[in-house]
């Protein structure tokens, strides 16, 4: 449980490009700090003397404290499994090995416990909740990590702009149970490589209330447990 994913908080295996969350004691500063994209657009490998590395290759920092580090996996790691290894300042944790997969897709939520309701949004920027169910044959745009190698290749801790990176694998969802239909999959503007938009039509024949919402990427598929809300009227 060292490093999970951070739109699940699941250990498990991890992706090339995936956003993680590595835990540990003193591997980073007592006071948090918060990456940021620099003149380049791309973030560090290194914030307030944390960093964490996988097979030797330095992840792109993008959060550190006390207790806990967000990286994004590099994306060139080949095999089975990884080592990874935090250090802060001139301490260095034993490794901990990690099976990497070609995708581990999660979803984010929207209180970030990696259950519950999606963190989904209308095309007007609106949140999807129980005060704001979604139609049949509306569209919602959710979040998730985890979908693997793009093309165009994924670059380390680069924010996503035109050409957008679109995971190789196929990627398809469920929600109630239901196909639905993708109008996008693929990076997120503004956002590091890694974390990946997707553009979903609610489909017909879902139950109101609280869909679950299952995203596959190849032959992988999201932890079950979270949904957006849906209505029929």
């Amino acid at each position: 449980g060292a490093v999970v994913s951070e739109a699940s908080n699941l250990p498990g295996p991890i992706a090339p490009g995936e956003v993680v969350v590595v835990y540990g004691a003193g591997i980073g500063p007592a006071t948090p700090a918060q990456g940021r994209f620099d003149e380049s657009g791309r973030l560090g490998a290194q914030l307030a003397g944390s960093s964490v590395l996988f097979n030797g290759t330095p992840a792109p920092v993008l959060f550190a404290s006390f207790s806990q580090v967000g990286v994004v996996v590099p994306y060139g790691l080949l095999g089975g499994s990884v080592a990874v290894v935090a250090r802060f300042q001139s301490s260095t944790t034993p490794p901990v090995t990690v099976a990497l997969a070609p995708a581990a897709p999660a979803v984010f939520t929207l209180d970030a416990s990696g259950k519950g309701q999606a963190l989904a949004f209308y095309q007007d920027g609106s949140l999807n909740g129980a005060n704001r169910p979604a139609r049949p044959g509306e569209y919602v745009t959710f979040y998730a990590t985890g979908e693997g190698r793009t093309s165009p290749d994924g670059v380390d801790g680069k924010m996503a702009t035109v050409p957008l990176p679109a995971p190789v694998l196929l990627v398809s969802v469920t929600i109630g149970g239901q196909t639905a239909y993708v109008q996008y999959a693929g990076a997120a503007p503004g956002l590091v490589e890694g974390t990946m938009q997707v553009n979903v039509q609610i489909p017909p024949g879902v139950q109101p209330g609280a869909a679950p919402v299952l995203l596959r990427v190849g032959d992988a598929v999201s932890p079950a447990g979270v949904t957006v809300a849906v209505t029929d009227r």
